[in-house]
């Protein structure tokens, strides 16, 4: 088990995604939706595509999780009630190869930006490799702040955090004019929401949120139909293709959202 902690993502799959419908739902979020949006943007052919999106995110992956384990091994050492998310013998043992771990997925994550660099040198695809490049260094940056404030400035940090997870690779595939509208409408359907439910969390005592934290499946629901609805209105008004994008995003995840909610009221 320890030796397969070296795969980027192992860590995240054990600690954070320990039942097979928050796997599915990982994979639908983070590397098969943001593809999309990366896809949707990209000028470059399919394959290519796939292939810098693969070694780019495996390099993300391989470097983020280095913040779950420095939260679970060194932060939970100074808070007075710590989420505990591996124990036992195992916890033991990634204890004892904390650094090691760490400097493995280190070099990992360096192989495969390297490798990106290369081929995006050698191919010479429409890719903004120095966006990427800027996005994991602020990424880890975001990821050290997060884990040693403990206030409600968190709530800022985490936001910002999730920006940088959902933002960079979409952002290095789109070479269009509106930017700002990628930022918008990546910000509305993804981080803002996950903001507000992180900030709706006990711990931060912000008792106007509190509801949020109880009824996330049909707030999500609530929120996505939203968030569709106004995609879908910019849509019809005005002529960037990537409202277009962004409405179709935003309408897989209400139907995502809402099968999830169908699932758990009523077929239990």
């Amino acid at each position: 088990m320890i030796i397969l902690l070296a795969i980027p993502g192992a860590y995240l799959v054990l600690s954070r995604l320990k039942t097979w419908p928050e796997r599915i739902s990982w994979i639908i979020i983070n590397p098969a939706l943001i593809f999309s949006l990366c896809f949707a943007f990209s000028e470059n052919p399919l394959l290519s595509t796939v292939v810098i999106f693969l070694l780019s995110f495996i390099s993300w992956q391989s470097a983020y999780d280095i913040g779950y384990l420095v939260n679970d091994f060194i932060t939970v050492r100074y808070e007075s009630k710590p989420n505990i998310r591996v124990k036992g013998e195992l916890a033991q043992k990634i204890r004892k190869l904390l650094f090691p771990l760490i400097a493995i997925r280190i070099f990992v994550a360096a192989i495969f930006l390297l490798v990106c660099f290369l081929y995006w040198q050698e191919t010479e695809l429409r890719f903004r490799f120095g966006v990427f490049f800027i996005g994991m260094l602020l990424s880890q940056l975001l990821f050290f702040s997060h884990n040693f404030i403990r206030s409600r400035i968190n709530i800022l940090t985490y936001f910002f955090l999730c920006v940088t997870k959902y933002l960079t690779l979409p952002l290095s595939f789109y070479f269009g004019d509106n930017v700002v509208v990628v930022v918008f409408g990546i910000i509305l359907v993804f981080p803002f929401l996950r903001t507000i439910e992180h900030s709706s969390k006990p711990k931060y005592k912000i008792k106007i949120l509190s509801p949020v934290f109880s009824n996330l499946g049909f707030n999500r629901l609530i929120y996505y139909t939203l968030v569709f609805m106004l995609f879908s209105f910019l849509t019809l008004f005005f002529a960037y293709p990537e409202f277009k994008v962004f409405s179709c995003v935003s309408g897989f995840m209400l139907l995502y959202r809402a099968a999830i909610w169908f699932r758990y009221e009523y077929l239990r």
